[in-house]
């Protein structure tokens, strides 16, 4: 199996593991996680509106009679935000009277990290983008290995694959962005653990590089030269060949 097939293949499983369950139908409007809720309803002709119930993420319920406080046709109830420590959809049953006539209804959220829910439509498109990122990741490696190949553009092979670890970096980042966000994502989940460790491994390269050309400098510089003078004489002999060619 080639290297670079490798290397998009192991890119491309590490940005599905952060974008699983990414892109999702959402049905209710979000709240930011730990905080109160201020739950309101208007009624032109109650009299009364109660919290009878709460259905929490885990399919577990409370049942009781939280009355809520009337202003002009609207009623209101702050909602502790102890009930929002959990990522998912909680819904709060209602019940409003006129004293004769009972009404219920239900008023639903989604708590998720930043008080966010994205659409489908907008997170097909930031998918999409992650997509692309991942396609340009994987065409930068692909140059890269190719160009490293040449004799002449290995330096230019060593380029690409610089920014396509960059773009890896990048991916990572971004996908643990979104994950972080819009998926409900703790902050010690599992995309923040892979985005850190290739961090490190970026950092911990660049420092190891560093302090290999810093000591080993003068060695390395001679090499370089040498092989910039094999190459003169590469060419010259060529041309020297070349030469003889023409004259018989």
């Amino acid at each position: 199996m080639k290297k670079e097939t490798i290397l998009f293949g192991l890119i491309t499983f590490t940005i599905l593991i952060l974008c699983i369950n990414y892109v999702s139908a959402q049905d209710y409007l979000a709240h930011k996680i730990d905080t109160d809720f201020n739950l309101i309803v208007s009624s032109n002709n109650a009299s009364s509106c109660n919290i009878t119930s709460i259905q929490y993420y885990d399919g577990s319920s409370w049942l009781g009679d939280l009355k809520m406080t009337k202003t002009n046709t609207a009623f209101n109830y702050t909602i502790n935000s102890g009930n929002f420590s959990n990522f998912g959809d909680i819904c709060f049953g209602i019940t409003c009277t006129d004293n004769s006539t009972n009404e219920v209804g239900s008023i639903c959220r989604s708590v998720t990290n930043n008080g966010v829910v994205q659409s489908t439509a907008q997170g097909t498109a930031s998918l999409g983008f992650l997509v692309l990122m991942l396609a340009l990741t994987g065409l930068f490696g692909w140059m890269g290995f190719k160009f490293s190949e040449s004799d002449k553009l290995w330096v230019l092979g060593i380029l690409f694959l610089f920014f396509a670890l960059l773009f890896v970096v990048y991916d990572v980042w971004l996908g643990y962005e979104y994950h972080r966000n819009y998926t409900g994502s703790t902050s010690s989940g599992m995309p923040e653990i892979i985005f850190y460790i290739f961090m490190f491994v970026l950092v911990a390269g660049l420092v190891i590089s560093g302090t290999l050309l810093f000591t080993r400098w003068e060695s390395i510089y001679k090499s370089f030269k040498r092989e910039i003078r094999a190459a003169k004489q590469q060419k010259e002999q060529d041309e020297m060949d070349r030469e003889f060619d023409n004259l018989l």
